[in-house]
């Protein structure tokens, strides 16, 4: 389960004192809020509220009496007196964890990528100066598909914690889009890093799917389908090798029916998903039928990127579905040009998930006990720097061939949100007072000063 840090709403219920509109006396009455809506009775066990209001609309501020909490709605307050100190602050972090806003907690930066969903930017949280990659997603609310799509993508982000998977740092669901701030992974995409490799070899290539089984096997543990892995969708913690790998990107995911046992044994049922999605090439056979699948399509998608890794070039091609097909019933040849360095024991490897019967494809926790998984490499080891006695694969020019290269502009953006944050904590040091200061509840500012990039461009971060 995710721990979030700043976005996740809360829940609280208690007694509090309301002022009356007429006369200043403070009447009884009992609160509940459910994250999003207050709802106001003047007994605890009564089951119809009096009213309720939607606090995603209202300003919450502290009053300047004693425990007091000020709620205003178009130009209306209203004012609630906590009990004590305690349930004043449990009530103002809960109250305002349902009007906080990312750029209350993080700077945004440069974007790093764009599509039909919305846009991933470089970020940087004010408290920490940490780097993060912040998801924006813009709601449609006349799009029903939209809406549930958002819906699972949030809570399945919740329910994940693993370390071959990134991590999620916050989720803000705000009424005009779902914004969801993750770990920045420095390194990007795996092939990128796989193509600046000096000497890619075999067994890196079965380091990397270890990690990325790992993190299937999680998913699959918890009854998640992650429906679109792909290379884009595999990202490297750093550039220097061994590479921490970790799956991204769940909007195209989706739970299954609950495990009853071993969730490796699920397959397509009376609750298979059915939906006609994920990335051409990686799409599995049973996906592109019409009896429903189940986890078995991340074997298949993880047996198409080894192949890649391999011999930089995809197994299964067509422009059409049926032309697909065809290359899928064809197999997947593994002889000619790159095979030659690549083992007998890999080769059997990349069968067993490519295989067309979902029932008797791998599963994750098989995949992880196969021979090739746990074989040792006898490997000559490089002698002043000559790494030709290597046994290398050759699949990195088609690798580089495949793959969208953006590292350049992604590396400029880390360094200009680098630059702003030295130049925050530089401005920070210098007009920072040389006593204690307090913090006020109600701000929402962190106690480092923010400069965003387009202020280190105007020249105001000086």
């Amino acid at each position: 389960m995710a721990t979030l840090r700043y976005g996740e709403k809360q829940s609280m219920e208690g007694w509090v004192r309301k002022e009356g509109k007429s006369i200043r006396f403070r009447k009884r009455r009992f609160l509940r809020f459910d994250g999003t809506m207050l709802s106001h009775y003047k007994k605890k066990e009564a089951t119809t509220p009096t009213w309720e209001v939607d606090i995603t609309e209202c300003r919450v501020s502290v009053g300047n009496r004693s425990l007091e909490l000020v709620l205003t709605l178009d130009g209306s307050s209203m004012s609630f007196f906590a009990v004590n100190g305690d349930e004043y602050t449990a009530w103002l972090t809960a109250l305002k964890s349902a009007v906080s806003k990312p750029d209350d907690y993080y700077t945004f930066g440069k974007t790093l990528g764009k599509g039909s969903y919305g846009e991933v930017f470089l970020g940087c949280d004010k408290v920490t100066n940490e780097m993060v990659a912040i998801k924006v997603i813009k709601r449609n609310p006349s799009s029903k598909r939209q809406v549930k799509f958002i819906e699972r993508e949030s809570s399945i982000l919740k329910a994940v914690d693993h370390e071959h998977i990134v991590k999620t740092l916050d989720i803000f669901d705000r009424p005009d889009s779902l914004v969801i701030v993750t770990e920045f992974l420095e390194g990007g995409e795996l092939f990128s890093r796989i193509i600046d490799e000096k000497c890619f070899t075999e067994q890196k290539a079965r380091d990397i799917m270890r990690q990325i089984l790992l993190g299937v096997q999680y998913l699959h543990s918890l009854g998640i389908v992650h429906r679109d892995i792909k290379p884009e969708n595999i990202l490297c913690s750093g550039a220097e090798w061994p590479f921490d790998v970790k799956l991204t990107d769940f909007g195209l995911s989706n739970f299954i029916a609950e495990a009853t046992g071993s969730v490796d044994t699920m397959v397509a049922n009376e609750n298979a998903l059915l939906s006609h999605v994920g990335t051409s090439y990686y799409i599995s056979p049973e996906v592109l039928g019409k009896k429903g699948y189940g986890p078995p399509v991340d074997l298949w998608a993880c047996g198409v990127v080894l192949y890649i890794m391999c011999c930089g070039r995809f197994p299964f091609f067509g422009k059409t579905d049926a032309a697909y097909l065809r290359s899928l019933y064809n197999g997947a040849a593994m002889e000619g040009e790159g095979w030659s360095s690549v083992s007998g024991d890999c080769k059997a490897f990349i069968r067993q998930l490519l295989e067309m019967d979902p029932k008797l494809r791998l599963t994750a926790s098989d995949a992880l006990a196969a021979p090739w998984m746990t074989k040792k490499f006898h490997v000559p080891v490089a002698k002043n720097g000559n790494e030709d006695l290597i046994q290398r694969l050759t699949s990195q020019t088609g690798i580089a061939s495949l793959t969208k290269r953006q590292m350049r502009d992604t590396q400029a953006a880390v360094l200009e949100m680098k630059a702003s944050v030295r130049q925050a904590k530089a401005a920070a040091l210098e007009t920072a007072p040389s006593h204690e200061s307090s913090v006020s509840l109600n701000s929402t500012d962190s106690s480092t000063p923010s400069i965003s990039i387009d202020d280190v461009h105007n020249g105001k971060a000086r």
